[in-house]
């Protein structure tokens, strides 16, 4: 879940009311907001305690936390090693604590203005500082907002970065996802986005870097920050269900949601969060909260087969006994093979316990997704076994020769220029650049 309390919610008491909401989910870990401006107002002088609530909290209440930072002091003139310092001294102060550092965010839109692989070189700093911690946080690149993509003319940034060879660096393979509802249809799992990510972190790291969704929601416009109606609810409740399946079912190993608290952007018109502005919950809420309850390990197993169409279906093991979310855009009935008995949970949580007949049974979809419980292991014959064994997290080592980070620099081209598009010098215009070598070796060489 992302929690963001250090952003939206300053009071020790009202995060200790959001962090008893968040613990009721049932969720294991937490995304949550740090500042670097904030710690090290001044070059090499920390300050910790305005973050202490929101990092201690999280291991007090038995949640994992992920922290992301978006700033950089106004002290910060690009040297790579004031980046490993903040890094290094970071993961020591909260060594334990902090589980997971993601190093800045959405670099890719509008969170930061410098190159690909200038971002790569600051990151290359951090991930090393954060490696010299000692503190075993997993550590990872800018969750990016959109896919890498070439086209004839275009490599995108998170492209570029990949070319910069930031996996080898990078524990986590990450990026962010959102549904919307467009004009014509509902895009709940955003499909594409998984599909093209699994093919990036497929060609560029073989797949031997686990997949995080570390930022994932639901775009739903209001009018004027309103309460979601009834009908909004509904839609956000579904979206979220859907995308949180499909999400694992693409072989993501963590999906934060985007996210608990009210959140109204006035920009683009979208409400988010699982609590409406009076900090109740919107259906949402109790939706996430059955979700976990019934899915419990959450362990993906395969498709459902031999759905109707318009019918979609996976399955999961949660640790005592196979579940499949099911849900169909029509009306339908589906039928499954080999089984007797089965308890159906709707999608808030009402269950119903159905019998079957000489071994089959047949069960009515909706659009509204239900849980299919079955006793013990369901049989292969209702569904198609996942063969891609996920990758578990794990502290990625870095080499010595890894610890030589080159930070190049360009001139003639501003960062805007350069920064989706990669740069593009004439061959008629000649240009002179520097470079920048680091060593983050404890020797010459």
């Amino acid at each position: 879940l992302d929690f963001a309390g250090q952003w939206h919610i300053p009071d020790r008491d009202d995060k200790e009311d959001y962090m008893r909401a968040a613990k009721l989910l049932g969720i294991t870990w937490l995304r949550e907001r740090i500042s670097w401006g904030g710690i090290e107002q001044q070059n090499g002088v920390y300050s910790y305690t305005d973050h202490d609530t929101s990092v201690n909290m999280p291991s007090e209440n038995g949640i994992r936390l992920l922290e992301v930072f978006h700033d950089k002091p106004g002290w910060y003139q690009g040297n790579l090693l004031d980046a490993y310092d903040y890094a290094r001294t970071l993961g020591e102060h909260y060594a334990g604590k902090i589980d997971a550092l993601e190093i800045m965010n959405e670099m890719d839109i509008g969170f930061g203005d410098e190159p690909a692989d200038r971002y790569s070189a600051f990151f290359k700093a951090m991930a090393i500082g954060a490696a010299d911690s000692g503190s075993g946080m997993l550590k990872m690149y800018s969750g990016w907002a959109e896919t890498p993509v070439t086209t004839d003319t275009n490599s995108t940034f998170s492209e570029q970065c990949l070319k910069n060879d930031i996996l080898d660096y990078s524990d986590i393979y990450t990026y962010h996802s959102y549904g919307q509802v467009g004009a014509k249809k509902t895009n709940h799992g955003n499909d594409s986005g998984n599909k093209t990510h699994t093919l990036a972190s497929d060609w560029y790291n073989r797949q031997e870097k686990p997949k995080w969704v570390t930022e994932g929601g639901f775009w739903l416009r209001t009018d004027n920050g309103e309460q979601h109606s009834l009908s909004n609810q509904r839609l956000q409740a579904r979206g979220l269900i859907l995308s949180l399946v499909k999400s694992v079912a693409a072989g993501n190993r963590k999906h934060f949601w985007f996210i608990l608290f009210n959140r109204y952007e006035s920009f683009n018109g979208c409400q988010f969060g699982l609590l409406n502005e009076k900090e109740t919950p919107y259906m949402s809420y109790s939706a996430y909260s059955n979700l976990t309850y019934q899915l419990g390990e959450g362990i993906y197993k395969g498709r459902m087969t031999n759905l109707p169409e318009g019918a979609d279906g996976y399955l999961f093991d949660n640790g005592m006994n196979d579940t499949a979310v099911l849900w169909s855009e029509n009306e339908t009935e589906y039928t499954l093979k080999n089984v007797d008995s089965v308890v159906l949970t709707d999608w808030m949580g009402t269950e119903t316990v159905l019998n079957g007949k000489h071994g089959s049974l047949t069960v009515t979809l909706n659009e509204n997704p239900v849980y299919l419980r079955f006793n013990g292991v369901c049989a292969v014959s209702n569904y198609e076994p996942e063969l891609t064994k996920q990758t578990e997290e794990a502290v990625t080592p870095i080499t010595d020769a890894q610890r030589i980070v080159i930070n190049p620099k360009f001139r003639g081209e501003t960062d805007e220029d350069t920064k989706l598009g990669g740069y593009h010098i004439p061959k008629s215009n000649p240009q002179t650049f520097s470079v920048e070598v680091y060593n983050f070796n404890s020797y010459g060489t």
